[in-house]
């Protein structure tokens, strides 16, 4: 009846709960010849008979999980060149279809988890005015891409990052399938005309999802910090006096010790972060098989980003919190501040953005521009709009006659001083009036929005 509705998941459930009954039944009457056996010897008779069924069960396993430290994967895929490895992708991406214009999106449908099986997605391509609600977007950092995996992508082996994998896995249903959107994978990295067209959506995309999910590491000590986040998020009578004092004092250390790691996290000092978290309706944060509520993290970002409350720490044998990365708290600040500046409907001025968030980070320089339009208001020119065809040169050139010349905001003059031949620079290419967004020189931060 239920492969008839077809609901195969719960047809699945039926069929192995009368498979174990029957199974059951051939073990109860296989062993009535040994129920007169003393127990002892029921008991040696049982372990061998168990042990020879895990024995057989190894050697018939496909391995496709290694061992710790290795590649991940389906074996027989993993033997396979770059070379193949390539071609397979360029099919994928080519019987979807390219998407360098109109409104298509692609999402990946993560299929329910099979034992001993990998990870298998299917592609599906829809329209980004008619999928309000209908998938999950995936917010993370990209992390080593040396280390990979392989899933099965509509039919054919495909190579994700670690991490990529790890996140799939952790994210898998176990009786139905979960749409997604994931820019490694739903974005053709290799093709930088669909690259640059996708990207320009990339606010929607995120606006557009049911639940954008944060992904952060886990560490070790994670389930310590969350435990310390979440109490402190409780107590939010206390002022940070109080709360310093309580936390102070040295058999708390360990646990402000772990919220410190935990804060630290690159996450938030990826650029492309910004928008995404400005962008959502709904997030979920999960750090391995910890969730968070987005409410309490705010709350601590901006309760430990406080003066008052890092000087006490401070006061208190410079314990826990001091050890925290402070571009990273800083940053996290940055964001929450974004998303509360883009939920009242406000956007900024490019040279505002430009400055403001200069300090974050993300590997392609090109992306210190692009990773930012989600922001800004008017991007439809074409001096600004994302081309990875251009290389950075170019792109920072086009910026800097479109910020002097053509954007109407005062904040341009912001830009100045990121400009000139006195200005630590990356590039010996560029010419003397175009700043260098790329350079690693920490700006100082600009107080106030730009918006209207």
């Amino acid at each position: 009846h239920s492969i008839v509705l077809g609901n195969h998941e719960l047809a699945t459930y039926l069929v192995s709960w009368a498979a174990l009954v029957l199974a059951g039944w051939i073990v109860n009457y296989c062993a009535r010849p040994f129920q007169s056996l003393p127990a002892i010897y029921q008991a040696v008779i049982a372990t061998i008979a168990v042990q020879i069924l895990v024995i057989a069960f190894s050697k018939t396993k496909s391995p496709a999980v290694r061992q710790e430290g290795r590649v991940y994967g389906f074996d027989n895929e993993l033997q396979m060149s770059d070379a193949e490895i390539n071609e397979n992708r360029a099919l994928i991406y080519g019987q979807s279809g390219q998407l360098s214009s109109g409104k298509l999106i692609r999402l990946i449908r993560l299929l329910p988890q099979n034992d001993g099986d990998g990870i298998r997605c299917e592609i599906v391509n829809r329209d980004l005015d008619e999928v309000l609600g209908d998938y999950e977007a995936i917010s993370y950092t990209w992390g080593d891409l040396k280390e990979q995996a392989t899933i099965k992508l509509d039919g054919q082996p495909m190579r994700v990052s670690r991490k990529v994998f790890d996140m799939l896995q952790a994210l898998r249903y176990t009786w139905k399938p979960r749409v997604l959107w994931i820019d490694s994978i739903c974005i053709n990295q290799m093709d930088a005309n669909e690259k640059s067209h996708q990207i320009t959506m990339m606010r929607h995309i995120y606006y557009r999802a049911a639940n954008v999910i944060i992904w952060l590491d886990p560490l070790p000590d994670t389930a310590i910090a969350i435990d310390l986040l979440v109490e402190i998020s409780l107590s939010q009578g206390l002022t940070a006096m109080q709360t310093a004092h309580l936390y102070g004092q040295r058999d708390q250390q360990y646990r402000l010790l772990a919220l410190a790691r935990f804060l630290g996290n690159d996450y938030f000092n990826r650029l492309w972060v910004v928008q995404e978290i400005a962008s959502a309706r709904s997030i979920h944060i999960l750090c391995g098989d910890n969730s968070i509520q987005w409410e309490d993290l705010t709350f601590i970002l901006r309760f430990l980003g406080n003066p008052d409350m890092i000087r006490s720490l401070q006061r208190t044998e410079k314990m826990g919190i001091v050890a925290c990365d402070q571009d990273s708290l800083r940053h996290a600040n940055t964001i929450i501040s974004t998303k509360a500046f883009i939920s009242k409907g406000r956007s900024s001025s490019l040279a505002f953005v430009l400055c403001n968030y200069r300090s974050f980070q993300c590997k392609d320089p090109r992306d210190k521009v692009f990773g930012l339009l989600g922001l800004v208001r008017n991007t439809d020119h074409h001096l600004i709009q994302p081309d990875y065809n251009k290389d950075e040169v170019e792109v920072y050139k086009g910026v800097a006659k479109y910020v002097f010349t053509i954007e109407n905001t005062s904040r341009k003059l912001l830009v100045l001083p990121f400009a000139g031949i006195g200005h630590c620079r990356r590039s010996q290419y560029l010419p003397s009036w175009v700043p260098d967004w790329a350079s690693n020189v920490r700006p100082k931060h600009i107080e106030g929005d730009d918006g209207s």
